[in-house]
């Protein structure tokens, strides 16, 4: 194997970023050259891509099969995060009828660009205009294992919309808001670059804001 390399197209290859380009080729010892072009690669990408989001959805409906007949109800204190308390199966059920409807690239849940789930006073602020969760996104996040920032920031949209009837003005941040001035891809971000961050954020709120709600992940 040390004797496999990657060799570029020669000169008189097709142009580049052409379907027939030829992408990769390894000589090893004295077979015959194993060659691929750019097509083969995309499609090869695809096809795994598409089995991950099969794969991901047969995971989510087997845990949610499971909770349609839990009877217990959401903690009250997380009203303000996923709406009205139901008990899990009822929401199971909803979940797992309404997904098998879905292709991948469906849309679940989606904000208008204005940024408001219903009507609100013109001043209200608000990050996430235009924001969108589509089935694939449902799939991947939806396992008993973890909550991707899709799904948080849907939720986080959902309470800012809440939050723009309190009496104080309250601003709900991001996950890639509350990130950008915490920790990035696991790393602490440094104090000079938090405080830009920071000030970054605070610009996007009116000077009138001085309560901000963020989500602070504690050892993942």
């Amino acid at each position: 194997m040390t004797a496999a390399g990657r060799a570029n197209p020669p000169a008189s290859a097709n142009a580049v970023g052409s379907p027939e380009e030829l992408a990769l080729r390894i000589s090893l010892d004295n077979f015959e050259p194993v060659v691929a072009f750019a097509t083969t690669l995309d499609e090869t990408s695809s096809v795994l891509a598409f089995n991950d989001t099969i794969d991901s959805a047969r995971r989510l409906l087997s845990w949610v099969s499971g909770l349609t007949v839990c009877n217990d109800v959401l903690p009250a204190q997380l009203s303000s995060f996923c709406g009205d308390a139901l008990p899990v199966q009822t929401m199971a059920a909803a979940v797992r009828g309404d997904l098998a409807k879905c292709r991948p690239g469906d849309s679940v849940w989606a904000l208008p660009p204005s940024g408001v789930l219903s009507p609100m006073p013109p001043s209200t602020p608000h990050s996430f205009g235009g924001f969108a969760v589509t089935a694939q996104d449902m799939c991947v996040a939806g396992q008993p294992e973890f909550l991707t920032y899709t799904l948080l920031d849907g939720g986080f949209a959902e309470l800012q919309d809440r939050c723009g009837w309190a009496t104080v003005p309250i601003a709900v941040l991001s996950t890639s808001q509350s990130a950008s001035y915490t920790t990035v891809a696991r790393k602490v971000v440094g104090t000079s670059s938090a405080v830009a961050s920071i000030l970054d954020v605070l610009n996007t709120w009116d000077t009138s804001i001085d309560r901000f709600v963020m989500l602070f992940n504690v050892g993942n």
